[in-house]
């Protein structure tokens, strides 16, 4: 529709300038015209014609206006999925590392694992190329992972904070990740807002234990029993 709108505008330019130019072949030839009226005619066409000036200089700076915006577009968006396209690695480095940290707090491992710093400088770069729901999200998760951290960095150096606080903080920083992979994986356009509801700390509980574990090692049962009512006395339902 716009391409048939600028051919029309273009005709009707080149059609009003055939016209002056017309008139002014007609002034000039003219035996009847007096002064007064010849400079009344050449005042009417010189104002027609700083007219359409005028209008062809905005008409060719809005059309440079719109390519460039459209230009602009699209480099955001093929950034955007380059940076959605590094996503799904940062998230399994970001869940590796709350696997380690949850053997490292409930089930006896000696070390922690190395921070997700890969990861995390991923995400905080998405965030700006990201829709404003999404960046949201995104910066929620981020900003946990650090509160998460220096939790980790106070518990060591007094251990004066609860595990089971942490243990908390654990499933939901994997929550969080596990919240986000559709996203990230493109199969969602948007990562959804909705608060973090008790079903889904119990799938996150599933997915940092291991499915299978659950399923080989029956005596698993009242630690599976501990962590559910973890999350029931600490997680509203929503």
């Amino acid at each position: 529709m716009r391409k048939y709108i600028s051919l029309f505008s273009l005709s009707l330019i080149e059609l009003l300038l055939i016209l002056a130019a017309a008139l002014i072949v007609y002034i000039t030839i003219s035996k009847n015209l007096d002064f007064t009226t010849f400079s009344n005619w050449q005042t009417l066409l010189t104002g027609v014609l700083a007219l359409l000036g005028a209008w062809w200089t905005v008409n060719t700076m809005q059309k440079q206006m719109h390519e460039e915006k459209t230009r602009a577009d699209d480099a955001l968006y093929r950034r955007s999925l380059a940076y959605r396209s590094k996503m799904p690695d940062a998230l399994i480095e970001i869940s590796a590392y709350t696997k380690g940290c949850f053997k490292y707090l409930h089930q006896g491992a000696p070390f922690l694992p190395e921070k997700p710093l890969n990861g995390i400088t991923i995400l905080k770069e998405a965030i700006e190329f990201t829709d404003n729901e999404s960046a949201l999200i995104i910066y929620e998760l981020v900003s946990f992972y650090q509160k998460y951290n220096s939790r980790i960095a106070h518990f060591l150096e007094s251990r004066d904070r609860s595990k089971d606080d942490l243990i908390y903080d654990t499933i939901m920083l994997n929550c969080m990740a596990i919240g986000i992979f559709n996203y990230a994986r493109n199969i969602e356009k948007t990562i959804q807002g909705s608060p973090i509801t008790r079903e889904a700390m119990l799938r996150s509980i599933v997915d940092l234990v291991g499915f299978m574990n659950w399923q080989v090692n029956p005596g698993l049962r009242d630690d599976e029993l501990y962590l559910e009512n973890l999350i029931h006395l600490r997680h509203p339902q929503i």
